[in-house]
């Protein structure tokens, strides 16, 4: 499986939409789609995911805070990072308020736009790592009332791990490393 991030090009603009399409899909680091209204973009998050969305907040057939609403309903994980004009700047604030990661003036600058992404990438990165950690916790917190040998065992396996070391200073991956062979 592709280990790329997966990003979604909204803008009713075909030249800015091509322009950012191409921009993100030069760097070879993200699987990147497209769509070009409001209504097309729901439909397509019906069928594929996304993780960073660049939405589009004037667009004929619908609103991009409405958009940007509907679709944090369905995937509240994604970034969407809002394009919008210079004269437009004024809806950032409800885009936020909204659930938008960051936004973006069109017309915009490629090295901005790379940035945004890079950033988005690596919040996505840290939620997901939070998210390990406290799914792990729950495993090890279930272990302790359902298999206290296990229990037992696994944080056995830490002090070895561990050596001196404090136990926040394992990396995530060996922690859970060490859960899977005491099962």
């Amino acid at each position: 499986m592709d280990d790329k991030l997966t990003v979604l090009v909204i803008d009713d603009e075909l030249d800015v939409n091509n322009e950012i399409f191409e921009v993100i899909k030069e760097t070879g680091f993200y699987n990147v789609i497209k769509a070009y209204s409001g209504k097309e973009a729901l439909y397509v998050l019906e069928h594929a995911s996304a993780d960073i969305i660049f939405l589009d907040i004037k667009m004929p057939d619908m609103w991009g805070i409405d958009v940007l609403k509907e679709l944090k309903k369905k995937h509240p994980d994604t970034a969407v990072i809002m394009l919008t004009a210079l004269s437009e700047a004024k809806y950032a604030w409800e885009a936020a308020e909204a659930g938008a990661f960051d936004y973006m003036t069109k017309p915009f600058d490629r090295t901005d736009l790379l940035f945004k992404l890079k950033k988005a990438g690596e919040f996505l990165s840290r939620e997901n790592q939070e998210k390990e950690k406290w799914n792990l916790f729950e495993e090890v917190q279930n272990c302790a009332k359902t298999n206290p040998d296990r229990l037992y065992r696994f944080w056995d396996e830490i002090g070895f791990a561990k050596g001196t070391k404090n136990l926040a200073e394992l990396k995530l991956s060996k922690v859970k490393e060490i859960f899977e062979k005491t099962k």
